[in-house]
């Protein structure tokens, strides 16, 4: 006899137009919970004279069942899954931009087409007038915005013409609510600490929404859930398979 109290490795494997797309993970998962789903009864009673009230036949229907992720694990493979977005690397266009036309407002920011930049040069709209970075505007290079100084030369609202070369980047985007729903083969690979057997828990195929916000301004690390409905693949006996290995 054991208990079971399991330390894990959870992964889980994205299904992108009908085809498994690889594992992500390990994901340090503070919950996972399997519910088999509540059954149904279904009961014919009779309304004959000598068996009145009895139950002639009884039916179970097996309720769906049902798997919940909670994560604090923010890395971007994890957090596509919440924000039901599309997850790509991107490169940064080291390209020199040239008279970028924005419009410039006093004391506020103006965001221009590419982040991590150098070598700017703003000039009013003819070009016959080249701005002092800390005397006319002050730039944030890299989050690629300026702002145009009240003590400088610049007037409110002008159109401005900002050259600049973008600094070498690569990153990891998600654009968001590309998806209604994710679904993924859920693994967990774990061992039960009570009696140090290794234990598996395979579900073949989840249909998952996800739950919570994302704090990003918060004073703790950022949690959040997945959780919805199993389903059983073809071919497959059930929706999901736990192993004891000895």
């Amino acid at each position: 006899m054991s208990g079971l109290i399991c330390a894990g490795n959870v992964y889980l494997n994205r299904k992108v137009s009908g085809a498994f797309t690889g594992f992500h993970g390990p994901i340090n998962a503070t919950k996972f919970a399997i519910s088999v789903g509540k059954s149904n009864t279904i009961e014919r009673t009779s309304f004959m004279r000598d068996s009145y009230g009895q139950t002639l036949d009884s039916v179970v229907i097996p309720g769906s069942s049902t798997l919940t992720i909670e994560t604090d694990d923010a890395a971007a493979d994890i957090l596509q899954y919440m924000l039901l977005g599309t997850l790509t690397d991107v490169t940064g266009d080291t390209t020199a931009v040239v008279d970028e036309a924005v419009t410039g407002y006093l004391g506020k920011w103006t965001k221009l087409s590419r982040r991590n930049i150098g070598s700017v040069t703003v000039k009013n709209s003819a070009g016959s007038t080249t701005y002092v970075n800390g005397t006319d505007y002050v730039l944030d290079a890299v989050a690629g915005m300026v702002k145009p100084l009240a003590s400088g030369t610049m007037t409110d609202a002008q159109s401005i013409k900002v050259s600049f070369t973008p600094v070498a980047m690569t990153a990891r985007q998600i654009i968001a609510a590309t998806s209604t729903e994710v679904r993924a083969m859920v693994r967990l690979d774990g061992i039960n600490l009570a009696n140090q057997k290794r234990v598996e828990v395979l579900c073949h195929e989840a249909v998952l929404i996800p739950s919570g916000e994302l704090d990003l301004a918060g004073q703790k690390f950022i949690t959040f859930g997945l959780s919805g409905t199993l389903i059983t693949p073809t071919g497959e006996s059930g929706p999901l398979s736990y192993h004891e290995i000895d």
